[in-house]
């Protein structure tokens, strides 16, 4: 189950009911129904630009992939912009997909995930974020270098060492949580939202 903080990080008041990316009260509804757990679910990776997480939806798993397919454009190599909500592939067995973004992003996270049906009715999508290949091991040997040389640095009593881990690792997090916060954001929306309980409603 998510925990408080989480919940606080969303944006969530819990102090009415269970706990609900939307802000819904569930409380009232019978155990057993799929709506009751709907939203975000064990999520991982606060600090790292590697997540993840379970979304829980009461729509059932051809109506997620549907939306998810009708939401996915294929993949452009040689620009991170087009006219869907995301790049990618989907299928009835999962889906590899990035954001599209107008602007260049090089540590733009890579979204993958399955949807399995609920034994209760309604979906389980379970989510990896990462980096790209290429982007990852960067970052493993830009951070590398910059602890070297800023323990180097702060060995002479210069605390300027800090500076270049902490510059590199700002500039990594920061640039790959933008986009995956607004994905699964959107994510929520739309898949876990009263709007998406009622019909299931397939927008952007």
């Amino acid at each position: 189950m998510p925990t408080e903080d989480h919940a606080r990080d969303e944006g969530i008041d819990e102090s009415q009911g269970s706990y609900d990316p939307l802000g819904t009260v569930t409380d009232d509804l019978p155990v057993e129904h799929p709506a009751r757990e709907c939203g975000l679910h064990d999520f991982r990776g606060s600090y790292l630009p590697f997540e993840r997480y379970t979304l829980v939806s009461a729509l059932p798993p051809t109506v997620v992939v549907e939306w998810l397919a009708k939401n996915t454009g294929p993949r452009r190599w040689w620009t991170q912009n087009g006219p869907r909500l995301l790049q990618g592939t989907v299928d009835k067995d999962g889906f590899k997909v990035s954001p599209t973004i107008w602007y260049r992003n090089g540590w733009l996270p890579v979204i993958m995930g399955n949807v399995r049906e609920e034994p209760g009715g309604g979906s389980r999508v379970k989510v990896r974020a990462r980096p790209n290949v290429f982007a990852a091991i960067f970052s493993v040997l830009w951070m590398t270098f910059a602890t070297v040389a800023g323990v180097a640095v702060l060995a002479n009593g210069n605390l300027g060492g800090l500076i270049m881990p902490a510059l590199g690792y700002l500039l990594i997090a920061g640039a790959f949580k933008l986009e995956s916060r607004k994905v699964r954001k959107t994510l929520v929306r739309c898949l876990c939202s009263d709007a998406a309980l009622a019909s299931g409603e397939l927008k952007r």
